[in-house]
């Protein structure tokens, strides 16, 4: 893959991934105007369960087509087939077992599940679509697809939530997404599998996708775990308040990690023989990605309060300590993530589960030495995670690849700077200068932007000499 390939493939998947964004972002805060926390935390309690079973349908296979390097139509046809029943057999037991997670959380959810558990079989059957757009690197159809897909089942669930339909307009934004996925893509590719199904490639395919799964799982729960504690131990509310916070922190930087990991993935396929290469690169795309979230992580905190008020209204305004603390966690979301991919580039996926289960299991011991102090508590456990988690995949990533560990230290310097820097923003906000309010905080923030700017100056003359040398070589 060329430079100017991968670069318009960058450019495309961000495109996808961030008319998602808008478009929800806009969605939910309509909906966070007219639904309440309660209702919220009902529909977390429905997510946990279909992101859980929807990690069957994204992880493996998908994956797998995308590593193998002489890929076949038998092969798209095989992993198809296997997604799509892997989809209707997960409904099955969702509808089987409904009744008895609704007595797990004391909420009658049963029709909810069987409802909504109807975008797992969407998805089951569009994820092999998507595949064949990735391998070729056609994030421009996926873009314009995922687009039409969100806006019109962001309109359907306004609509019902206005004419009073409470948490179903919730449930029908979501099974409707993703039957618009699937729509737009068949309709699209106009791709039909073939009728054989090769038991060869299937042994294959999950041969490399197995592990991944069993990965994902783990990932899956712990990623839940802190949500079914709420919904279970403390009030829907509690969880409808996590929720939000966690859509407007966390989810976003997962789907920016997401544009970056699912070009990149097939890009360092070809450095699979080059540790070095393969290193340099990680380490770089890593520290693009913490500076570049640093000065807005930090205006965001700093104005948070406002920010929610204004966006959500009043009755939002409790998440403010959970949700600065979960947007400080996102900072080492994405690295921990890029950490891990590189296990999958280089095919030591036993090394990958065993990272998995090693950090997922420091993660349950501080879950549960957190939970105690209610949602706060939780939230702050998640970055004390997710920090540990950074320098346990950094040490196995410098392990595998043969190179010194000390250089994912260099990130807790940034950290410091950027505290000095918060310091002084929060100092001058609270201060008695004779200024309007938003005239301080139009200062403010171009006084953390200029900070910034100095700071990076002086940390990468060196390389920005060589980009404006270059004009255009960021890779």
């Amino acid at each position: 893959m060329t430079s100017p390939k991968l670069f318009n493939g960058l450019i495309w998947s961000a495109v996808d991934k961030f008319s998602i964004i808008g478009i929800q972002i806009i969605f939910e805060i309509l909906m966070a105007r007219v639904l309440s926390p309660k209702e919220y935390g009902i529909m977390g309690m429905l997510l946990v369960i279909i992101s859980f079973t929807q990690v069957f349908i994204d992880t493996g296979f998908g994956n797998s087509l995308i590593f193998k390097k002489d890929r076949t139509e038998i092969d798209f046809s095989t992993a198809f087939y296997c997604s799509g029943l892997l989809g209707i057999l997960i409904y099955v037991l969702l509808w089987i077992v409904a009744p008895e997670i609704s007595h797990f959380y004391n909420h009658d959810i049963t029709n909810y599940i069987r409802v909504i558990g109807l975008g797992v079989i969407f998805n089951g059957l569009s994820i092999i679509y998507k595949t064949r757009l990735t391998v070729i690197i056609d994030f421009r159809s996926q873009a314009k697809f995922t687009f039409f897909a969100v806006f019109s089942s962001a309109v359907l669930g306004l609509m019902t939530a206005y004419l009073n339909y409470g948490i179903w307009a919730l449930i029908i934004q979501n099974v409707s997404l993703a039957f618009f996925n699937l729509l737009f893509l068949f309709l699209n590719l106009k791709w039909i599998p073939k009728r054989n199904f090769s038991t060869k490639s299937f042994k294959e395919l999950f041969s490399y996708g197995s592990k991944l799964i069993y990965a994902a799982i783990i990932n899956s729960i712990y990623l839940n775990f802190n949500s079914i504690i709420l919904g279970k131990i403390y009030s829907a509310k509690s969880l409808g308040l996590y929720s939000k916070s966690y859509q407007f922190t966390i989810y976003p930087v997962s789907t920016l990690t997401n544009i970056i990991q699912r070009v990149f993935f097939p890009y360092l396929i070809k450095f699979q023989d080059d540790y070095n290469q393969l290193f340099n690169y990680n380490n770089k795309y890593n520290k693009l990605i913490f500076v570049l979230l640093l000065p807005i992580i930090t205006i965001v905190i700093l104005f948070s309060h406002t920010i929610i008020k204004l966006i959500l209204s009043e009755r939002w305004l409790e998440m403010v300590y959970s949700f600065n603390l979960l947007f400080i966690s996102t900072l080492f979301y994405p690295l921990i993530v890029m950490n891990m991919n590189i296990f999958q580039v280089i095919g030591k996926t036993t090394k990958f589960l065993f990272v998995e289960i090693l950090t997922k299991i420091v993660g349950l011991i501080i879950i549960f030495l957190s939970y105690k102090y209610g949602l706060n508590g939780i939230c702050m456990g998640i970055l004390i995670q997710f920090v540990i988690q950074y320098i346990i995949t950094s040490f196995f990533v410098a392990e595998a690849l043969n190179e010194s560990f000390l250089d994912a230290f260099r990130i807790f310097l940034y950290l410091f700077f950027a505290l000095v820097i918060y310091c002084f923003a929060r100092f001058f906000l609270q201060s008695n200068l004779f200024f309007q309010s938003y005239l301080k905080s139009l200062l403010t923030i171009i006084f953390i932007c200029l900070s910034y700017f100095l700071l990076y100056r002086f940390l990468y003359k060196k390389q920005i000499i060589e980009f404006y040398k270059k004009k255009i070589d960021i890779l």
